[in-house]
């Protein structure tokens, strides 16, 4: 899912696409919604692609929605969550002093580069960590280094041609214009 949500960010949004419908907004939220109420993953690595692919956001404005929405998104799920789960409260109390913090600094930051870059430094983070995931799960499942190894390079170098392969139809339709 991890490497659909970069590969969609990498492709960005096509011109003349139109604007997300009241429909697909409920159906990305309601999708995100679920996700992360399963496995408690899935904020902003679905949420942004999403309204930047078929809401026709701008990165920017993607992520400000986003934090909104993960925010409420994020307050259900303690609420599912909390009765049936043990919470460290001083690790997420740092966590998310932390986590502050450093989102006041990325906003900064994010003022001094480019939408372009934001999209495609995003799309790679999102590569980034489905790589340790997909690393993670397998060594703990027991599987052969050469394996491990295997996924670590497999995956972006799949997320790599795809980027490649939208940018050279790109080159190509642009080409046919001239």
């Amino acid at each position: 899912m991890m490497m659909l949500s970069a590969t969609a960010m990498l492709r960005g949004r096509r011109e003349g696409e139109r604007a997300m419908s009241l429909v697909k907004g409920a159906v990305v939220g309601a999708g995100a919604g679920f996700v992360s109420g399963m496995v408690g993953a899935g904020g902003g690595f679905l949420v942004v692609p999403a309204l930047v692919v078929f809401g026709g956001l701008a990165m920017a404005d993607a992520v400000g929605t986003s934090l909104v929405v993960i925010g409420m998104q994020c307050f259900a799920a303690v609420l599912g969550h909390i009765a049936h789960t043990s919470v460290d409260f001083g690790l997420a109390g740092l966590v998310g002093l932390s986590a502050v913090m450093g989102s006041l600094v990325g906003a900064q930051a994010s003022q001094h580069v480019t939408p372009a870059k934001l999209r495609l430094g995003f799309a790679w983070i999102v590569v980034s960590m489905a790589m340790l995931t997909v690393g993670k799960e397998l060594a703990r499942l027991g599987a052969p280094l050469p394996l491990v190894a295997a996924a670590l390079v497999v995956q972006p170098s799949l997320v790599g041609l795809a980027w490649l392969r939208i940018k050279n139809a790109e080159r190509a339709r642009v080409q046919s214009l001239q």
